[in-house]
């Protein structure tokens, strides 16, 4: 079965390691992560991964507004990564 690729993208290197961490026990391959936008923006053009992972920390200021005008499947609060199923919006590993 072919590994399910994902980019982090979030501004602490701490919820990056953390996500990594979260993600590899579940079965999905971190090829990246970047610590602002336009180095997401280049990292998801070159590696292509199957999924982004782009964590909020308060999804109340409007996020989710954004989230319907976006090619997005859903939005995850920093706080709710670990009891969030992914597999629900991404492909599953």
């Amino acid at each position: 079965m072919p590994q399910v690729t994902v980019l982090i993208v979030d501004d602490a290197a701490v919820i990056r390691q953390l996500a990594r961490d979260l993600l590899e026990r579940r079965g999905y391959t971190v090829v990246a992560e970047a610590d602002c936008a336009a180095t997401a923006l280049t990292l998801a053009a070159s590696l292509l991964p199957d999924a982004v992972l782009l964590m909020t920390a308060d999804p109340q200021l409007g996020h989710y507004a954004m989230l319907e005008q976006s090619r997005a499947r859903g939005l995850v609060a920093k706080a709710d990564l670990a009891g969030t199923d992914l597999g629900a919006s991404w492909p599953a590993p």
